[in-house]
Formats: C-alpha cells, structure tokens, sequence
C-alpha cells in the first residue's frame, strides 16, 4: 500500500494544498459528527506542505531511522553526509530509504485503520 495515495496502489498527483484543506476539514467535521459533536466548531488550522516532511522526519526518528537516512529520504544534505564525509561518500542508501519508507507507511496504516500498526523502534526491538 502507498502511505501518500488516494487509491492505495499510485501515488498523489496533481494535487494542491486548497483541496487538502477541505478534504482535511470535511473529514475531520465527519469525526466530530460520529461523536455525537458540533461539526461546525472544527475550525481549520494554519499549516504548510512542509510541515509533512517535517513531521515524517521526526515520527520516523521516533521509530528509530537512522538521522543519515532520514536525510537522504528528505533529500536533505547535513550533519554526516556534509563535509569531507559527504564528499566521499555517495551512497543513495536506497535500501535503508525503502525500509525507513515502508516503516513510514505501516505507522501511518496503523493510524488510520482499526488495527494498530505492527512497527516497533528499531532500539526497542533490539532489546527484546
């Protein structure tokens, strides 16, 4: 399953932020309303697209990614791959981004559905 679809098999395209934002505020007066709640008191709150990556970044630090990773995954370039390190270094880390993607992916699944994830930190499961 891809985490960032509106059918489960492709990925998001040609979307914009304004549609988001209404898909966003409708399902969450959706919520409300099965609650037994004022629809009518969710009020939208201010955010940006790149709240998203940073979001990702942290919560899939959370489940113990590698910080070089999570770089790599944002396309961000700091901390170990800056410098003499980074100039030698050309690793893509395309298998560690695919595992970090798909812990990614599970976690949010998990949210959204009734059953909760099966992603255990990978600090957590080394200590089990």
């Amino acid at each position: 399953m891809k985490a960032f679809s509106t059918n489960g098999r492709t990925p998001i395209s040609g979307w914009v932020k304004i549609k988001l934002d209404e898909v966003m505020l409708e399902k969450a007066r959706e919520q409300r309303v099965a609650v037994g709640r004022n629809a009518d008191e969710v009020q939208p709150v201010p955010w940006r697209l790149h709240d998203l990556r940073r979001t990702c970044a942290t919560k899939t630090g959370n489940l113990g990614v590698a910080p070089h990773v999570i770089e790599a995954v944002l396309n961000h370039v700091s901390g170990e791959k800056a410098g003499v390190t980074g100039a030698y270094n050309i690793s893509a880390y395309a298998p560690e981004k695919k595992a970090a993607l798909e812990r990614w992916a599970a976690h949010l699944a998990g949210l959204v559905s009734d059953r909760s994830a099966n992603v255990v930190p990978l600090q957590q499961a080394a200590q089990a």
